[in-house]
């Protein structure tokens, strides 16, 4: 019985690591003052599924910034990733501590990787638009 539970437990687990590479691959990257920059809205994923989606959407644009958030009703979670290129440029843990309060949270981390929760996702959308004006006027 728990062999079962811990065999459809894994099975879920990779059905959703696929589901989200499938987001990361349909997301159209754009370029702004000259970076690459990948915005992905998501819901429900937390944590080390964050870092994993941040991995492949780096991956994905070779060089550029990487924004995650997620919408985890009543709480979210962002994650800022920079490619090693940039982090003298961009750094993650900065921009992170400029998005975080506008849901409400707080967060930092390294100059490639930051993370932050908050308790506001529905001001998603404005923590987006200000993440597209701080590469922007970087």
């Amino acid at each position: 019985m728990r062999d079962d539970a811990t065999e459809l437990r894994q099975t879920v687990q990779s059905l959703q690591a696929k589901e989200r590479a499938k987001g990361i691959s349909a997301a159209a990257p754009k370029e702004i003052n000259g970076v690459q920059v990948l915005v992905l809205s998501v819901s429900n994923v937390k944590g080390g599924d964050l870092r994993d989606m941040s991995d492949k959407a780096r991956q994905r644009l070779g060089s550029g910034v990487v924004l995650i958030a997620s919408d985890n009703n009543p709480k979210v979670a962002l994650l800022v990733a920079v490619t090693d290129d940039l982090k003298n440029r961009f750094m993650a843990g900065k921009i992170v501590g400029e998005l975080a309060p506008i849901v409400g949270g707080r967060g930092g981390g390294r100059p490639d990787l930051a993370q932050a929760g908050g308790s506001e996702p529905e001001k998603i959308p404005e923590l987006i638009q200000t993440f597209e004006t701080l590469i922007s006027n970087g």
